[in-house]
């Protein structure tokens, strides 16, 4: 394609991958694009480098796309997803995008994988995704090469490929893409680079990419999520606060980011953030829990105290987060600690009677037997400790360490939700939605909606499978894959397996798809 052309181009960075929610790609009086937004969603950039074909009459440029120019065509479909000049119709943009993606328009390459990518007025498809971002990385679009390197690290619709991943990305942040820097130290930890004109990607050659130029005047966070489970699993692994500060902000919404900026490695937070992670991590929000227990593993801003420190980190490990686990154990190697629980526990101490039951059973501590352990988290939940009760109703609900009693189970979540514990309330609500246990539910899923934007990561997950099937909301599967993809990347096993489960219920026969 001529370079002569791009500059007609306009390049729509609207439809942020995972980032807004919408209805099932058939709606055909509203464009999706911009329906139902909620504060997830960013701010919608647009690429207009030649506003010729903007300024064109309308009845012009329908003639024009009819009769089979492609940038007429896609400059027709952006204005029926915007809603420029004619009424807006998800269905009709999709259909003029994909007529000029067809004809191998970069941009509209581009936008038809990010319209597949989020069941936007076709059905969702991440693997014909694949095919036109693979298409617009080619053509030379920095974005499209973030995004085709993001497809080779997650297994889920290429298989991990480390080095394919470095490739694209690198050669994305070299066009000038920021958000591609984000990405590059993580994919460093995977792999150590060839020099570039020696590699040739595993799908590709070189040859394909010569004299390949394309405006790269283009800038937004694409929302896709980097998914790596092995961050802290190494020893050697420093766990900054630098580092807990990220996972916090990604765990926000961006009103909260705007008005909290949290920023201070230091943590020496304000009074307004100090709230926020208290009330956070009492709604499940485990990068809250963890930045907690290192405030009181550090005594900044709290009196120091590893007790709690250790109740904060058990708390975020039992919701899947992978720091907050690799903490417990650095925490659970100071012999002082254990002292110093079993001395509070033998004082009846709830918060030390959970945090020394919780350590066994983590394996942290061989010193009691495990139903000497339950007998400590009884005690504590006795005393009405609701991490105790939470907990209790868990091993209770799930039979881990007896008979499965969900009946009491749910009794005793009910117990905790009375005194005001509004993660027994979550855990109630997945028990409905998961197990379809039946009990009072008002709004529900408002309810989920709202302790989903508290950053409750089982809120998250549980919305996601309403979306899934149809629970008490519109099937949604772009949407359910959007917060599994988020839950996922805040260390959720489950999340991640889900997203498999989806992702191979459409896996299409041709070898690059292949993951096994």
């Amino acid at each position: 394609m001529s370079p002569a052309f791009n500059h007609y181009f306009r390049n729509i960075y609207l439809l942020i991958f995972f980032l807004s929610t919408v209805s099932f790609a058939q709606d055909s009086t509203q464009s999706l694009a911009f329906k139902n937004k909620n504060i997830f969603e960013r701010r919608n950039y647009f690429y207009q480098p030649d506003p010729s074909y903007q300024l064109w009459q309308q009845f012009h440029l329908i003639q024009a796309a009819n009769s089979g120019d492609p940038f007429a065509e896609h400059e027709l479909g952006i204005r029926y997803l915007l809603g420029e000049g004619v009424a807006a119709d998800t269905l009709k943009g999709a259909f003029w995008i994909k007529k000029a993606a067809d004809k191998e328009l970069t941009a509209a390459q581009f936008n038809y994988g990010i319209l597949l990518l989020n069941g936007w007025g076709v059905g969702w498809n991440p693997f014909d995704a694949f095919k036109y971002f693979r298409l617009a990385a080619i053509g030379g679009l920095p974005a499209a090469q973030h995004i085709l390197g993001i497809f080779y690290t997650d297994d889920l619709v290429v298989k991990t490929n480390w080095a394919d991943a470095y490739y694209w990305i690198k050669k994305s942040f070299d066009a000038g893409f920021e958000p591609a820097k984000e990405i590059i130290p993580e994919i460093l930890k995977k792999y150590t680079p060839k020099d570039s004109t020696e590699y040739v990607p595993s799908t590709l050659s070189e040859s394909n990419l010569a004299d390949k130029k394309i405006d790269q005047d283009l800038s937004s966070n694409l929302g896709l999520v980097f998914i790596n489970f092995e961050t802290t699993t190494d020893t050697a692994v420093n766990v900054t606060n630098e580092m807990l500060l990220e996972d916090l902000t990604s765990s926000l919404t961006d009103a909260r980011k705007d008005s909290l900026k949290f920023s201070d490695s230091t943590l020496n937070f304000n009074r307004d953030q100090i709230a926020y992670l208290l009330k956070s991590s009492e709604f499940g929000n485990p990068e809250a829990m963890v930045i907690l227990g290192r405030m009181y593993e550090s005594g900044i801003h709290f009196p120091k105290n590893l007790i709690t420190a250790a109740a904060y980190y058990i708390r975020a490990a039992r919701l899947d987060s992978p720091k907050g686990l690799y903490l417990l154990w650095q925490l659970s190697a100071n012999k002082s600690l254990l002292k110093l629980v079993q001395l509070r526990s033998d004082k009846q101490d709830a918060e030390a009677m959970f945090v020394w039951y919780a350590l066994s059973s983590l394996g942290f501590d061989q010193s009691i037997a495990i139903q000497d352990a339950i007998n400590l988290l009884t005690k504590s939940a006795d005393r009405n400790y609701l991490p105790a009760l939470v907990e209790l109703g868990l091993i209770t609900y799930t039979g881990k360490y007896s008979v499965e009693n969900k009946q009491e189970g749910i009794n005793i979540w009910q117990k905790a939700k009375s005194i005001s514990n509004m993660e027994a309330e979550v855990r109630l609500i997945a028990a409905i939605v998961f197990d379809d246990i039946s009990f009072s539910a008002d709004n529900l899923l408002n309810e989920l909606n709202n302790l989903n934007e508290e950053g409750s990561v089982l809120a998250q997950v549980t919305l996601a499978y309403c979306y899934q099937t149809g629970k008490f909301v519109k099937q949604n599967i772009a949407e359910a894959v959007k917060l599994y993809r988020y839950a996922a990347h805040r260390g959720n096993r489950f999340a991640y397996d889900q997203l498999k489960n989806i992702y191979n219920s459409l896996r299409p026969s041709e070898n690059i798809f292949q993951i096994n």
